[in-house]
């Protein structure tokens, strides 16, 4: 996925997840945060691609779910080997700048060598949280609103495993 743009960020996170089609879009249709059908990356695309894994992170671990978190990890991994540096500067802002150690912890079987190696260089204060060697273990705190049907998509990939929509919808706890 060398070819990652920032420009076409919205096309590369439905290639490579194709279940959040829907909720891409969704969200291009959303005038607030996409103009001529093109969303505006910070503010649509994180907000799709955030409540994904922040909703998949807060979940027991389970074989559909991980392949999931595989996926999408493989995905942010490639972000954050792009040759466009608005695309690792996209992923740096989104998913590392301020995340809370709980999703960390949780990501951390997932996590790629591009991925670590940018955690392992800026220090961020979750990633120090998460990994000291006397860490508690953290519940999570899933923080993000699903405005594009982000819940109903993960739901029914995980309908096999018994999941539900409304065992999706409990999982946000905002602080």
């Amino acid at each position: 996925m060398s070819d990652l743009t920032f420009a076409r960020l919205h096309e590369h996170l439905v290639q490579a997840l194709p279940e959040l089609s829907r909720p891409m879009a969704l969200m291009c249709e959303d005038d607030i945060v996409s103009e001529n059908g093109v969303p505006l990356q910070y503010l649509g695309t994180s907000w799709v691609l955030e409540v994904y894994l922040d909703v998949l992170l807060a979940l027991r671990p389970s074989p559909l779910r991980d392949a999931a978190l595989t996926r999408a990890f493989v995905f942010v991994d490639a972000m954050f080997a792009a040759e466009d540096q608005g695309v690792v500067g996209f992923a740096d802002i989104q998913l590392i700048e301020g995340q809370r150690a709980w999703w960390f912890q949780r990501a951390q079987p997932f996590l790629g060598a591009h991925f670590l190696a940018i955690l392992q260089r800026w220090k961020e204060a979750g990633w120090t949280q998460a990994t000291a060697p006397d860490a508690p273990v953290y519940p999570p705190v899933v923080r993000l609103h699903d405005l594009y049907e982000v819940r109903p998509t993960i739901a029914g990939m995980l309908a096999a495993e018994g999941i539900t929509l409304a065992d999706l919808l409990a999982v946000e706890h905002t602080p």
